[in-house]
């Protein structure tokens, strides 16, 4: 058995008009021994043993994703790819269907040897373009991360799951600053210009200028180093780095002009003249310059179908690709006619934020990239695009091996590999937690989606229907899965993805059960006029919350700590730390969208949600009608700004 179930040529044919008129983006020369040098970075040796014989096709271009694992009647194995991250891919794959073994974004699970086979063939099959990134998740994930502490290890997570190109947005704002001084503009205008760190992806966007304090030149300069050592392992690996507005590196330039902001000319000539004039600045210094875009514009500010295809239309066929951010949900590609003949990208987003509630659809993706994949369309690669990581990471790994499937996966027989790959065993109870969980968490219909879903993380309202956390599935659910995870504990309890699995679920269970039976009888207390029955509820409120702060598998602290670590000084450090806790707080200097980047964190759930509730019980204990206005004002003021502007 395979990930990617075996390729046959009736798949082939069927997919065939897909992929061939795939775009045409060469790539630098990747380094052959990229492979061996990314297994033998991992914490156990017998992996890099095990693939010795890797073969990689020579080649300047990317090509459609296919890697073969050969397997001789002693069990010797060789591994033919196209490229070294399609090669990664297939012993990842490898690795988790054969080996109990599963490798995350931050722990990991790791068998001691892998299946006897013998005398087999394994192949898998991908687009030509594998795509990573979402402008956001360079501030809600990457902004403090350094080289060793994230970024070797997030390249090497990319590369094993068979990426190829990856936004790469970090640096460039060292070579903005020296553009604008060569242009005459003085250091204090400059300086005005940029965004504290946490808020550079929408600075880079267009969206926003001159909040969170700036940027010191040892920042900058910091950065830019760090970008010429991604690039250049991106580059080993035969990744496409896709950088905005910057060549020099490939042929492919990222620009959104109308990210969230709708264009205010009223002639459908004059989108065409600008997208006419975005190209024309980059195909006047290259000549093959292919210009990504992110089709999210097209989405949130609801462009019709003539905008859409007028604004297309000012680009040439073949330069142009559209990621069709959230395909997953509200696909585009088929409501813009294949976007006009240009090429696109189908991409999964699922998070906003990086909340953490436990939520997504597998059905749903299996179904939707199914269709954008045998349909007669310009689609030439899928990836993925949410705007954090660390959170559900059952939807991406299925994603990801379902981008390297020509046909719909099967749930069942996949989450089996799943599951014991993430725990080092396989387990018929296991298996049916997880089953319950997909049929549950993982079965959301799309209009129940809510990125603000955790009720106890909002700020605490009254006077209003109440909506705790609703869940679309029985919640008597929560307490058997619950319960059955609780029962692997004594042959799971060493494995730290069982023990992140776990408090996600005790986390759920918990909050699910405070937000519909505590605060209901603190509303109902106050509606009574009972305050011994809101003072109880309220105490009991605050045991609870802190109890669930021990239930976290991310902490507070170690994000602000990530943060002042790129300070040269004392007070940058105290800068960079406001940038933090900011961003996952109040989001603005008036709480502008307050809680949108809301985290289910150790200190986060203590230290500002929790306070949070412990002054809305005692305005109610001291107020005898409710006030929102005044009240709003006063937990902004009180509790949520000196939060967010520590030190």
């Amino acid at each position: 058995m395979s990930f990617g179930l075996p390729y046959t040529l009736a798949g082939f044919i069927s997919t065939l008009f897909v992929y061939s008129s795939a775009i045409d983006v060469q790539i630098p020369s990747f380094d052959v021994d990229s492979v061996s040098q990314v297994l033998q970075r991992l914490p156990v040796g017998w992996i890099s043993e095990e693939f010795q014989d890797v073969r990689i096709e020579p080649n300047h271009r990317l090509k459609d994703g296919i890697v073969r694992i050969l397997i001789d009647e002693d069990g010797n194995k060789i591994v033919e790819a196209d490229s070294p991250t399609s090669a990664l891919y297939g012993i990842n794959a490898f690795l988790r269907t054969y080996c109990y073994t599963q490798i995350t974004w931050s722990n990991s699970s790791f068998g001691n040897s892998c299946q006897k086979l013998s005398g087999q063939i394994l192949e898998w099959r991908a687009p030509r373009v594998r795509y990573f990134g979402n402008p956001c998740t360079f501030s809600y994930s990457f902004v403090w991360w350094k080289w060793a502490e994230g970024w070797e290890r997030m390249l090497d997570w990319l590369a094993l799951n068979g990426f190829n190109m990856l936004l790469m947005p970090v640096g460039q704002e060292a070579l903005w600053q020296s553009t604008f001084k060569e242009l005459g503009l003085s250091d204090q205008a400059v300086k005005q210009f940029f965004t504290g760190p946490a808020y550079l992806a929408w600075h880079r966007m267009g969206n926003l200028k001159n909040y969170g304090g700036g940027l010191s030149d040892e920042f900058m300069e910091g950065q830019l180093q760090l970008a010429k050592k991604i690039i250049k392992r991106m580059i080993s690996l035969g990744m496409v780095p896709l950088r905005e507005n910057f060549g020099n590196v490939t042929h492919i330039y990222s620009a959104d002009p109308y990210n969230e902001m709708k264009p205010t000319v009223k002639k459908l000539s004059d989108l065409k003249h600008m997208a006419e004039g975005i190209y024309a600045g980059a195909s006047a210094i290259d000549k093959k310059a292919i210009w990504m875009l992110q089709g999210w514009a097209f989405f949130a500010d609801k462009w019709t179908k003539q905008e859409v295809k007028a604004f297309l239309s000012g680009v040439p066929l073949g330069r142009l690709i559209v990621l069709d951010l959230i395909a997953e949900a509200s696909p585009l590609w088929n409501v813009f006619n294949s976007f006009y003949g240009h090429h696109f990208i189908w991409c999964l987003l699922h998070n906003f934020g990086g909340t953490t509630e436990m939520r997504g659809n597998l059905r749903q993706i299996n179904k939707g990239y199914q269709l954008a994949l045998t349909s007669p369309n310009s689609m030439v690669g899928a990836g993925l695009a949410m705007e954090a990581i660390n959170q559900n990471y059952i939807v991406y790994q299925f994603t990801i091996d379902r981008m390297w499937s020509n046909k719909m996966l099967i749930i069942p027989q996949w989450l089996d590999s799943f599951v014991s790959s993430r725990y080092g065993f396989s387990s018929k109870a296991a298996l049916k937690i997880w089953s319950l969980i997909v049929n549950t968490f993982y079965s959301e219909p799309f209009n129940a989606s809510d990125r603000f879903n955790v009720f106890l993380y909002n700020r605490p309202k009254f006077g209003q229907r109440i909506k705790a956390k609703i869940y679309w599935f029985d919640s008597e659910a929560l307490d058997n899965i619950a319960a059955g995870l609780l029962h692997l504990l004594p042959s799971a309890s060493g494995n730290s993805l069982f023990v992140a699995d776990l408090n996600d679920l005790i986390r759920e269970d918990m909050q699910y059960e405070m937000g519909n039976e505590v605060v209901l009888r603190i509303y109902e207390g106050y509606g009574m006029k009972d305050t011994d029955v809101v003072r109880s509820a309220c105490r009991q409120l605050h045991t609870q919350m802190l109890e669930i702060d021990r239930y976290a598998n991310y902490q507070l602290d170690e994000w602000i700590e990530a943060a002042r670590q790129w300070g040269s000084d004392r007070a940058e450090a105290d800068q960079l730390e406001r940038n933090a806790r900011d961003l996952v707080s109040t989001w603005g200097g008036r709480g502008e969208i307050l809680d949108y980047a809301q985290r289910g964190w150790a200190g986060l759930i203590q230290h500002y949600y929790t306070s949070r509730w412990t002054f809305f019980c005692d305005w109610l204990l001291s107020h005898d009608t409710f006030n929102s206005s005044a009240f709003n004002t006063a937990i902004f003021n009180i509790v949520e700004k000196p939060f967010a502007t520590r030190p």
